[in-house]
């Protein structure tokens, strides 16, 4: 296979002929990093990032590509049958949208499948706009940087994996029950099982909430309740799960403070009018309807009715996902070990679980108490179509029967 070039440090040290000093005042001057040195270093953490994250790494790479021309990669990835090509760019200013087209264009004449730029000072609108239409994944250095204090951070938590029962045959069979079916046929197949550790962040604590009491003279009592949440750990996404609906997992963008205060009460009531939630917070209807309408933009409601409208959110009650742990430690009880029993790729988790606990305090009023990290087995399989393409799916890993799995 592929090598990659070793590390040498130069050993020989480097001497001068020293002056004279005497009767004479001399300076300290420290020798700042050229832009050269600093992109090297740039380069070098960007590559550990990758390395640590299973990709196999090759670094500033000559291509030719179908149109004859030759292309220098920065780096160039490979996992399973995927390839990648990362674009390391250390400018002091935001990257404009130019670089993200040539990037995607290299990799395009190159035959690569997925694109990465990384940038140390971040990138302009037009860049993150034409990004997203390409399908280009930017990061930022100080996203890097986070992602190794976030390691660093998680070698004090508790760490346990699950033993999956499945092996790849038998999820194989059990994925094309998923197939995509054309006149009741099936137009795809199931053809390689990864076995995947998926880290989830277990927190178990204090969800406090109010609850009403009383018929005629209704009283608001504050109660104390112990509960346990799951939040996937590599976007900060809360986790609901049962063995006939799957498992499933729901992204909470950055909210504002309004936007919260929303969540809460909907939390709270389950389901409001507008006309609830003006009196609750006693904005004016101008300022509800703005906070109402970016909730909906991001998919945190539903609104019913056309006449008095209801809102309802679509994150998980407290209920939901205590209930969602309750049924995955009854599942894995016997199956919890230290380290991956069978070989599968360990994805590293990316938030730091501070950050998460304080994003459970916030909406959900839930106090943190214990934590821990688990590495759940999920199988990702690829399905094949009959026209070429492919999708990928992720089958749970831990019982006989496996559910789909929304991660």
């Amino acid at each position: 296979g592929m090598q990659l070039p070793s590390k040498k440090r130069d050993s020989r040290k480097k001497t001068s002929k020293k002056k004279s000093t005497r009767g004479t005042k001399t300076k300290r001057t420290t020798r700042k990093s050229s832009p050269k040195e600093k992109g090297k270093l740039m380069e070098d953490l960007v590559e550990e990032y990758f390395s640590s994250k299973g990709w196999y790494v090759r670094r500033n790479v000559i291509v030719r590509g179908f149109s004859g021309a030759r292309h220098e990669v920065d780096l160039l990835l490979e996992k399973e049958d995927i390839q990648a090509l990362v674009e390391v760019k250390n400018y002091s200013k935001p990257i404009p949208k130019e670089w993200i087209m040539k990037a995607y264009q290299v990799a395009k004449d190159i035959g690569v499948s997925s694109v990465f730029v990384v940038s140390a000072s971040g990138f302009s609108e037009g860049a993150l706009k034409v990004a997203r239409g390409l399908g280009v994944e930017l990061l930022d250095l100080d996203m890097i940087v986070k992602w190794f204090e976030v390691q660093k951070n998680l070698q004090s938590i508790n760490v346990s994996y699950i033993k999956p029962v499945l092996g790849p045959r038998a999820v194989l069979e059990y994925a094309s029950s998923y197939a995509i079916k054309k006149f009741f046929k099936p137009v795809e197949t199931p053809e390689k099982a990864q076995l995947v550790y998926y880290p989830i962040y277990l927190f178990e604590g204090k969800y406090r909430y109010i609850e009403e009491i009383g018929l005629l003279f209704k009283k608001e009592i504050e109660k104390v309740r112990e509960s346990s949440v799951m939040v996937e750990a590599s976007k900060g996404r809360l986790i609901t799960y049962d063995p006939y609906h799957g498992f499933e997992t729901y992204e909470l963008p950055k909210l504002s403070d309004p936007e919260v205060e929303i969540l809460k009460l909907l939390l709270e009531f389950q389901e409001a009018t507008k006309h609830d939630l003006l009196e609750e917070l006693g904005w004016s209807r101008q300022k509800l309807s703005k906070y109402l309408s970016k909730l909906a933009t991001k998919n945190l409601i539903n609104i019913i009715g056309s006449d008095e409208k209801i809102y309802r959110t679509t994150i998980p009650l407290m209920d939901e996902l205590n209930e969602t742990v309750q049924i995955i430690l009854e599942e894995t009880k016997r199956k919890i070990l230290k380290a991956p029993l069978k070989k599968g790729i360990i994805a590293k988790p990316n938030l730091d679980p501070k950050d998460v606990k304080s994003m459970l305090f916030k909406i959900y009023n839930f106090e943190t108490e214990t934590e821990g990290l688990i590495y759940m087995p999920f199988y990702k399989v690829k399905m094949v179509h009959n026209d070429g393409s492919y999708r990928y799916i992720y089958l749970t890993a831990w019982k006989d029967e496996p559910v789909l799995a929304k991660i």
